[in-house]
């Protein structure tokens, strides 16, 4: 039986592997893969793991286009992309970036205001504590941070906006 374009680029990519190889490498059975390899249409399961055991791009095994190993995909598209098409991509990617290092900044501002705050004694007059008024009930831990953290952010230097 002659084979297909598909069944040539199957030999090509297997090279002179033995089929009990091919199915050590796709997890099938040697038999299944001799027919695959012989003509019989491969099931999806088996290409798919195919592809990845030889690293082969799945566009090149199933449509003859663009480079057989899957890690020259990237190189060819980039090579054959519209510059429209790039130009999106790097956008998209920077607007990730910002988005990124916006949320990391609040994050550190986040950390700084509450390592400020733990080594703030609490002000004088500031709810009761070193004022010259009677001593007020024991604070319990959360309400105390949070009471710190507030005296933090007011004594944090404002950074300029923009």
């Amino acid at each position: 039986m002659e084979g297909s374009e598909l069944h040539e680029r199957l030999q090509a990519a297997a090279a002179d592997r033995s089929f009990r190889h091919i199915g050590e490498l796709t997890n099938t059975n040697p038999e299944t893969v001799r027919r695959y390899m012989s003509g019989q249409a491969p099931s999806a399961e088996f290409l798919a793991e195919f592809c990845v055991a030889f690293g082969v791009s799945s566009e090149w095994l199933l449509l003859g286009r663009g480079p057989m190993r899957a890690t020259e995909v990237k190189g060819h598209m980039l090579r054959h992309a519209d510059p429209s098409e790039l130009l999106a991509a790097m956008a998209s990617t920077l607007e990730k970036l910002i988005d990124r290092v916006d949320r990391l900044d609040r994050f550190v501002q986040t950390l700084e205001t509450r390592v400020r705050a733990k080594a703030l004694p609490i002000p004088p007059g500031v709810n009761g504590v070193g004022s010259h008024e009677p001593a007020a009930p024991a604070v319990d831990p959360a309400h105390d941070r949070a009471r710190r953290i507030g005296v933090a952010v007011t004594q944090r230097p404002r950074q300029d906006a923009g």
